[in-house]
């Protein structure tokens, strides 16, 4: 599936086509209406896109000049007193909407909807409507987000009030289908919380998620809530960490980070402002866009995982420089993505052609799909997926499996966790490979490839997939990919296992010393310690040269060639058996401190933040954070982990390189206090 550039339609109007905040759509008479809102001195645009027209202008409305409060970061249609309004704002408990006409153009300002009880002044709002031809409607703002039930007449009850961070919903609010009624997700400035609506009308709150829970997140500034595949999922976009997340909102409450992507070059929603998503024979699409100059396309996998389609760039004729809003919608089976930009005026508008509608298999054994575009998943055991002739997508399970996509433009989504995949019939050009679920591969110069006698074999640490082409002649490995894969970054989600640091001897700890979280010693000329086996000294004495000098098997080490002078000394030692072992919790706690955020533990300590300068550069970066993981799961880094000496009564230093100040007598006696830090262990002795 590809995202192609239709057209850009405006308003005419310069205050109308600029500063665009918020974008929604209605059905009217078998059309799809696209409205959008603007800042305090714009209003209110509608744009009309049929099958037969491009998207063109409809109707355009300035605002009232007597409105007070300025307009929400949302638009909705709801029901209202005499036909469905378009609501743009509130303040002071009552909303401000325009009526609208049956072909969805603009009628009289319609009179504002008074709250029961609700916010002062609203920020954000959405609006999930029901069969019964009312919905319910979230409002947030002041610090405070509330439900409301709206009936087909537009009569509003309360329905009571979401707990929440004092923030409320600053970041995004977004209302979709729950298990038994409806669920609302909210946006805080670090975190996600919501509740569930239940077919009784009572409200039950859903586990707030955050940093510790392994949503890393840093200026958090979309949210979108979709039903997929039996599962109920928030979506949240961030541009701070440019990421796009994936949360799953059980029935009971609970929640659980199902996937976590990075921007990369080649796709195009970094810095992040707007998530949409639409559904469609039971695949839900999601499109993100920001400061990238583009959109990305992916598809919502069964148990939460997104799988990238493409990614459309900016182009003379076709800009999409800086995207403000998204808005996504289906008509006519295809997939409508309608674009405010920074830099261009009015909306643009992108579609992906569908095809034929396709089924939505998963489970083990023989999955066939049929002649449209299907999803087949394989679940649990080895498994055959058979496409059909439409452009499917087959998702191979852990245990491995056959894939064989059938005529059109198939995408093969591979795992990873060690299996063997075979692809029967892979096309060249037209056919695609998604290996973003292998962990730890970030570019094609990784895999292993090989030319064979009907294809290509791929190989990748315990990965291998086989592929056989369609004519049955020999693939260039190196032709499947580009210089860099199409896919964004994605952040392996292990659960922090405890590390086993054993607290050292009281006795060898002075009362205070050390940053908070160190191993501290006593260790000098006369008393030897164990624990500095294999470490090595580089002695910087003041006055004279600095020589290398190694401690012993007891422990020691030889200063008496800096007898009678003062000086520094860098020590470091090698990490030994019985030392803890570096996790992936400590590479994401890393990443954490990276982005501006808390570890999962809380507020690092000054050893903590230490530690994560892995690559002892000064500074914590995403680079730290990838090392740490590839120590964690085995790999080789430029840095080594290691053990680094400080001094515990001095002042917390700004990196790890400060060394410890000693003095050797005349005899070569000496004795002084060693505070040890291991380079990536974050959280040691909690």
């Amino acid at each position: 599936m590809r995202l192609t550039f239709e057209n850009r339609a405006t308003s005419g109007r310069e205050t109308l086509d600029t500063a665009i905040r918020a974008i929604t759509s209605a059905e009217v008479d078998g059309a799809v209406v696209v409205y959008t809102s603007t800042g305090a001195v714009g209003g209110l645009s509608a744009y009309h896109l049929t099958s037969a027209e491009p998207l063109r202008l409809h109707d355009r409305a300035a605002y009232a000049p007597d409105r007070t409060g300025r307009p929400a970061e949302d638009l909705a249609v709801v029901p209202g007193p005499g036909g469905p309004v378009l609501l743009f704002g509130g303040s002071d408990g009552a909303l401000t909407a325009r009526a609208l006409r049956s072909d969805g153009r603009f009628a009289d300002p319609a009179p504002d909807l008074d709250l029961p009880v609700g916010p002062r002044t609203v920020e954000r709002l959405d609006f999930r409507a029901e069969e019964t031809g009312g919905g319910v409607l979230a409002l947030g703002g002041a610090g405070a987000l509330r439900l409301y039930r709206v009936d087909a007449a537009g009569a509003l009850s309360d329905l009571g009030a979401v707990t929440g961070p004092a923030a409320g919903a600053a970041a995004g609010v977004a209302v979709g289908p729950g298990p038994d009624g409806a669920t609302v997700a909210a946006l805080s400035d670090r975190e996600l919380f919501g509740a569930h609506l239940t077919d009784t009308g009572a409200l039950e709150p859903v586990d707030a998620t955050g940093p510790g829970d392994g949503l890393a997140i840093a200026a958090p500034t979309a949210v979108e809530m979709v039903a997929a595949h039996g599962g109920h999922f928030a979506l949240v976009a961030a541009a701070g960490s440019q990421s796009l997340s994936v949360v799953e909102v059980a029935a009971d409450g609970s929640t659980a980070v199902r996937d976590h992507l990075i921007d990369m070059r080649t796709t195009r929603f970094g810095g992040v402002q707007d998530v949409a998503a639409a559904e469609i024979g039971g695949q839900v699409f999601v499109a993100a866009g920001g400061a990238d100059d583009g959109v990305s396309l992916f598809t919502l996998l069964p148990g939460g995982r997104l799988v990238h389609l493409d990614s459309l760039a900016s182009a003379t004729g076709a800009r999409l420089d800086d995207v403000t809003g998204l808005h996504m919608t289906v008509a006519d089976g295809a997939l409508h993505v309608f674009a405010a930009t920074e830099d261009a005026g009015g909306l643009a508008h992108l579609r992906a052609t569908m095809g034929a509608p396709g089924v939505v298999r998963r489970g083990d054994g023989t999955l066939d799909g049929g002649p449209g575009r299907d999803l087949l998943v394989a679940e649990g055991g080895d498994a055959t997926l058979r496409g059909g002739a439409g452009d499917d997508i087959l998702v191979a399970g852990p245990a491995g499996g056959r894939l064989t996509g059938g005529a059109g433009a198939d995408l093969f989504v591979l795992p990873g966790g060690g299996a063997t995949v075979r692809i029967t019939d892979f096309e060249p050009g037209t056919d695609r490979l998604d290996l973003s679920g292998f962990r730890m591969l970030r570019n094609p110069g990784q895999l292993e490839g090989a030319e064979t006698d009907t294809g290509a074999r791929l190989a990748f640490r315990d990965d291998v997939v086989r592929i056989d082409s369609a004519d049955g002649r020999p693939i260039a490995p190196e032709s499947l990919f580009s210089p860099a894969f199409p896919w964004p970054d994605r952040i392996a989600l292990v659960p922090r296992a405890p590390d086993p640091a054993p607290a050292p001897d009281p006795a060898e700890v002075p009362p205070g010393a050390g940053p908070d979280g160190a191993r501290v010693f006593r260790i000098g000329s006369e008393a030897p310690e164990p624990w500095f086996a294999g470490a090595r000294a580089t002695v910087r004495p003041d006055d004279g040269l600095a020589f290398v000098v190694d401690a012993d098997a007891e422990g020691r080490i030889d200063l008496s060639a800096a007898a009678g002078t003062r000086g520094h000394v860098e020590i470091a030692r090698p990490i030994a058996s019985g030392d803890p072992q570096l996790g992936v919790g400590d590479a994401l706690d890393v990443l954490r401190l990276a982005v501006g955020l808390e570890p999962s533990f809380g507020p690092a300590r000054p050893a903590d933040r230490l530690a994560a300068d892995f690559d002892q550069d000064g500074e914590i970066g995403v680079d730290d954070a990838l090392d740490v993981l590839r120590v964690a799961v085995g790999l080789e880094t430029e840095t080594p982990p290691q053990w680094v000496i400080l001094d515990p009564e001095a002042p917390a230093p700004d990196s790890l390189s400060a060394g410890l100040p000693f003095t050797v007598s005349e005899t070569g006696s000496w004795e002084l206090s060693a505070a040890a830090i291991l380079t990536g262990d974050l959280g040691a002795g909690l």
